[in-house]
């Protein structure tokens, strides 16, 4: 190769490609076409610490060195446009550089407003949120979803004066401890093996001190045992921590409902409080988020991806009043003596993340509907060509996922015997993740950028045209793959 593959990417790679030299062939063209990017990249290992995605299985392979985005595209610096199907981790629900939002935040830029003051926008946003989530009572302001968890989880303890929390075995809820424990990212090829009624707190990375194991709960989600669990040890709980439709459950909404319908029934009953993880999820799934789709009401919510993609830090903690007082001052000189928690920094709710999420959720609020209508036409579109090439081409391919949050696509994905975490991953097939993750390569060449495990977030943005578009690349893809003896054709992968 005439280019040099950052170490990542050879790691990868090798895994991906093994001996299969039509597959080297599309990797050294994807190289070819956006060499810039590549030289890009080994030049960012020199000073940067991480990729832009660090996460296990979504390192990026080859990414493309981005010059401006708008609407459902993106440029990168070698001039190549692309149908984006990551759509910056499904926050630009809008698209990329929205009118409304871009346009606010530019008017907003020269009032020249830095850190550390009060604007009226905070409160409009706040009363905002208010409004559109059903039994929000305060709002508070934060940097990532990660952070607005540890927040809330930290005022759920301060509120309670306990210690445990419970969390659910394959859900990531961003780079803090309870993120961290027993997320989807521990899984290594191996499914645990631990009893449902005694998961081991499992840490999934390293850098994270001495946090003793017995502060967690590991639940099962979508099983009995889960419920038998809480009320066995609701004395002990601080809160619950949940997505109410985790990633892994995007297929099957229906039993996350009654799941979740159940779950706080049991927490209420047992005065445990209920911390909704709706950093992705929120805002979609409906205008007042999971609560309003759910007809549920937590104590509190976390929202984050809420500044249209635009790449301005901002999330949110929702909830009874009674939790987000602990984060008020009581006075100079009373906050240690009350126990206040301190979740303060420097650029906390900043002028313009404040402003930019404002215009976007007044946007959602007042198009809502069409918003909803778009994503799900938009899924459905794609979902029906997909079945028609899967019936020429004898290979099995569809969308995985529900079209209002994160969408992949699926090679002859089998059918878990149960609707939970370790029935799914049970199910997935080692020759079908290897497929997937070479189709991100045949994509790249037909203009389409997907994460390294194919993505289709499909935006507001996206036309019919961007659809049909799509849908010949994957076509193109997968027929040539067949070629390249990666699929086979009229054959289960």
């Amino acid at each position: 190769m005439s280019l040099r593959l950052a170490p990542h990417e050879s790691t990868t790679l090798s895994f991906v490609c093994r001996r299969n030299a039509k597959l080297w062939d599309v990797v050294q063209a994807v190289m070819d076409l956006q060499a810039s990017s590549v030289r890009f990249n080994l030049r960012s290992l020199e000073s940067l610490s991480a990729t832009p995605s660090v996460l296990t299985y979504e390192a990026p392979v080859l990414s493309p060195c981005v010059q401006s985005a708008s609407g459902a595209h993106f440029v990168d610096i070698d001039g190549n446009q692309f149908i984006d199907c990551h759509m910056a981790y499904s926050s630009a629900i809008l698209g990329h550089n929205p009118p409304a939002v871009a346009q606010a935040v530019s008017d907003a830029m020269c009032r020249g407003l830095g850190v550390g003051f009060a604007f009226e926008e905070q409160a409009e946003l706040a009363e905002l949120v208010q409004s559109m989530v059903p039994g929000t009572q305060a709002v508070a302001f934060f940097h990532t979803g990660g952070e607005a968890i540890q927040a809330a989880v930290r005022m759920a303890r301060c509120a309670t004066g306990k210690t445990r929390i419970a969390k659910f075995e394959g859900c990531y809820h961003g780079s803090n401890e309870v993120g961290l424990y027993n997320p989807w990212m521990s899984l290594t090829g191996v499914i645990p093996e631990d009893p449902l009624d005694n998961i081991a707190p499992k840490i999934a990375t390293g850098g994270l001190g001495a946090t003793p194991d017995s502060q967690y709960l590991i639940l099962p989600y979508n099983s009995q045992i889960a419920l038998k669990l809480i009320e066995q040890q609701a004395s002990a709980l601080a809160a619950i921590v949940v997505e109410p439709l985790p990633a892994f459950m995007s297929p099957y909404a229906d039993q996350a409902k009654q799941f979740m319908t159940q779950l706080h029934a049991v927490a209420s009953a047992n005065k445990v409080p209920l911390i909704f993880d709706e950093i992705v999820g929120g805002f979609r799934l409906a205008q007042g988020g999971a609560r309003e789709w759910l007809g549920l009401t937590p104590q509190i919510s976390c929202f984050g991806k809420i500044t249209s993609g635009l790449g301005l830090p901002l999330s949110m903690v929702a909830g009874e009043s009674n939790f987000l007082e602990t984060g008020r001052t009581s006075g100079f000189g009373r906050d240690s003596a009350n126990s206040k928690v301190w979740v303060s920094s420097t650029v906390q709710a900043g002028f313009l993340p404040v402003i930019a999420a404002l215009a976007q959720l007044r946007f959602v609020k007042n198009h809502f509907s069409e918003i909803a209508t778009k994503l799900d036409n938009n899924f459905r579109n794609l979902s029906e060509q997909l079945s028609d090439i899967s019936n020429n081409l004898g290979v099995e391919l569809r969308l995985s996922g529900n079209p209002r949050t994160q969408v992949h696509l699926a090679i002859a994905e089998g059918v878990p015997e149960n609707a939970d975490y370790r029935s799914i991953m049970r199910s997935s097939s080692h020759a079908s993740f290897l497929s997937l993750m070479a189709m991100t390569l045949y994509l790249r060449l037909q203009g389409v950028y997907t994460k390294t495990v194919p993505s289709m977030n499909l935006s507001f943005a996206h036309q019919d045209d961007d659809i049909d578009r799509l849908a010949i690349a994957i076509r193109n893809a997968v027929e040539q793959m067949c070629l390249d003896g990666v699929l086979t054709s009229g054959a289960k992968v």
